[in-house]
């Protein structure tokens, strides 16, 4: 059973609240693609470094150890890469 609503203040209410519901949908998406990126990369990148964990056991006696490798970029190679990403978003496309 559907129901028509003559209230025309009612109707554009109602129009403004499903706008609103989509739109909150469309960010719940978005923030859940950049969540899912954000944890790919930190799989791929290693969180900033690799992680190796020696581990030994003698008897009872059970040692590890961790060693953590990490690579620093230095700001100027950063803000560089940064700076060509922009220029090539606002460079004409070739056709």
């Amino acid at each position: 059973m559907t129901t028509t609503i003559s209230n025309p203040e009612v109707r554009s209410t109602d129009l403004l609240v499903h706008e609103l519901l989509v739109q909150l949908r469309a960010a719940e998406r978005a923030e859940e693609r950049a969540d899912a990126i954000k944890a790919e990369l930190v799989e791929r990148l290693g969180d900033g470094g690799k992680v190796e964990t020696h581990e030994a056991k003698i008897g009872s006696l059970e040692l590890s150890m961790k060693d953590k490798e990490t690579v620093n970029i230095p700001v100027w190679a950063g803000v560089g890469a940064i700076a060509v990403g922009g220029v090539l978003l606002l460079m004409p496309k070739k056709s």
